[in-house]
């Protein structure tokens, strides 16, 4: 599960966690971070979004990065 707030009507960052529930020890806290690259069709679509997260069981960090363009 995230929470993202926009920041304005491009720039967004959030929290989350990702992972079972019963095995809360075990998943990844993350922090999404994004920018909306057009115009805002009501879905969640061109978007660049960088998702530092720290993963609980191995005490790794790391970073996903998307990349979703509508055509």
């Amino acid at each position: 599960s995230e929470l993202v707030r926009y920041l304005d009507d491009r720039f967004f960052i959030g929290g989350g966690y990702r992972g079972q529930i019963e095995d809360y020890d075990k998943g990844q806290v993350i922090i999404p971070i994004g920018v909306r690259l057009g115009e805002d069709d009501g879905l969640t679509r061109n978007f660049l979004r960088l998702t530092p997260f720290y993963d609980l069981k191995t005490n790794e960090v790391g970073l996903g990065v998307n990349l979703e363009i509508k055509f």
